[in-house]
């Protein structure tokens, strides 16, 4: 298929490999440093100073596949941008991205920890190689060999990041900066391995399914790690989060150890393994009876919106929903409650207006909008800017639901019922429009097949 195009050398990626990995090991393969390799077969692509994970430039992975006879696809696989709409939105090469660990990509890179690993996996290993599974912040554990991971060198305690100079040619089970055995790393025992294997294992469900029931609710993935990243952030920062720290140690019955008090924390992801398995370990007793559970434990040490919501960029419904209703049993209007006073003020010679509409309903326009209701056709302009990407990831989804883009789309320009006879893509520029566009292709999903074929047999007839 690629002949004339392959490497003398080009070993295949192993299950789960990094392609970070996998290019080290491609170079050294054929003697030379994988910064040597970057550069001559990617002269005018800044590779070896971004984090190659998430460097997916199409020249990039097309050249890679032709060079060493893999399959686009597989080679995909091995980089970061499956988790793409899955765990976070958007992979950040230069930066930080959610729930993926930050690496030293270059010489003058800050001393984070490094990537991860299983002391017990590289030894069994024929050719050692790092995971992929391991840059990921909720990832903790082994589940295999059920120990904790490791993240720095057991001899010079530096973290382990692939050094692209490097011209020793070595193993991948040796230490980058001192050269000795990574095997020889021997983790702390873990007193209850089988509850934080089975929190780590029900999030790897959540990955692969794209979607999790809380509450009666089937919320997306991206928007469940979202609320989830945010609780650990709480968790991790500043002293005034130590009550609920030691609440929830009383009910887990588990300590929950921070080696500092990260008051300027930029990320659960720059945390050490050690630290980010102290803060996962009660989120799965916190989710087991979602939200009663973090009600009452908010409610009794008295925190509230401002410290659960704090430099939250966007805020998932799900879990702006719960804190919300911490303190307050206000009910707002209802969607027909908001487009009769709309109506009142039309029939009446009254101005649409955003003051005119919070008379008549006794709440502002916003509180409304975050509550989940829809904003008024009058304002549609004034609630546009970032709904836009999450409009589209509802597009997308409905095409992989329907499995065809002509019914997915004849689907979201039609009126429905669920809706109040609303066409679902009109709703996708509002932000709770989208989610709830987004709930019903859920339940659409989740139904039988019977169902399905009955609702995809109407779409074409129609």
């Amino acid at each position: 298929m690629y002949s004339g195009k392959l490497w003398p050398c080009h070993p295949k990626p192993k299950d789960d490999e990094l392609i970070s990995s996998w290019l080290v090991r491609l170079a050294w393969a054929h003697g030379i440093t994988p910064h040597e390799l970057c550069q001559i077969t990617w002269p005018y692509e800044k590779i070896t100073g971004t984090d190659v994970d998430q460097f997916h430039s199409d020249s990039f992975i097309t050249t890679l596949a032709e060079k060493t006879g893999v399959d686009i696809p597989r080679v995909q696989q091995t980089t970061l941008k499956a988790y793409e709409g899955v765990i976070f939105e958007e992979s950040n090469p230069l930066g930080l991205t959610p729930w993926v660990i930050p690496i030293a990509s270059g010489r003058h890179s800050p001393n984070l920890y490094g990537i991860p690993f299983c002391s017990i996996c590289l030894a069994e290993d024929e050719i050692p190689y790092f995971r992929r599974k391991w840059r990921l912040a909720y990832v903790a554990v082994c589940d295999r060999h059920r120990i904790m991971l490791a993240d720095h060198c057991p001899h010079c305690k530096k973290p382990v990041n692939i050094k692209w100079d490097q011209e020793v040619f070595v193993s991948h089970a040796d230490c980058p900066a001192c050269g000795d055995d990574l095997t020889t790393s021997k983790p702390p025992e873990l007193e209850d391995i089988d509850r934080h294997l089975a929190w780590q294992q029900r999030l790897d469900k959540v990955v692969s399914q794209g979607w999790i029931e809380l509450d009666g609710r089937f919320i997306d993935s991206i928007l469940f790690f979202m609320g989830l990243r945010q609780i650990m952030f709480v968790l991790a920062r500043g002293t005034k989060v130590d009550i609920l720290r030691t609440a929830l140690t009383r009910r887990i019955k588990a300590p929950i150890y921070l080696e500092h008090h990260y008051q300027n924390l930029k990320g659960i992801e720059m945390l050490s393994v050690s630290n980010r398995l102290s803060l996962l370990a009660p989120l799965g007793w916190l989710f087991d009876d979602w939200p009663a559970r973090f009600s009452e434990l908010c409610r009794s040490k008295r925190v509230g919106p401002s410290i659960l919501l704090r430099d939250m960029a966007y805020v998932p419904s799900w879990y702006d929903t719960a804190v919300q209703n911490l303190f307050s049993s206000r009910s707002f209007p209802t969607q027909e409650e908001t487009e009769c006073a709309i109506h009142f003020l039309q029939t009446n010679g009254y101005q649409v207006s955003e003051p005119n509409l919070e008379q008549l309903l006794g709440h502002r326009l916003r509180n409304i909008i975050n509550f989940g209701k829809y904003p008024p056709q009058e304002f549609r302009t004034e609630y546009p800017e970032g709904n836009t990407k999450l409009g589209r990831y509802a597009i997308q989804r409905a095409i992989r639901i329907f499995g065809d883009e002509e019914m997915a789309m004849r689907w979201l320009k039609t009126p429905t019922s669920t809706f109040n006879l609303r066409r679902p893509i009109d709703l996708l520029v509002y932000l709770q429009g989208a989610l709830d566009v987004l709930q019903e292709l859920y339940r659409i999903q989740i139904m039988g097949k019977k169902q399905s074929y009955q609702m995809l047999i109407g779409l074409r007839r129609g």
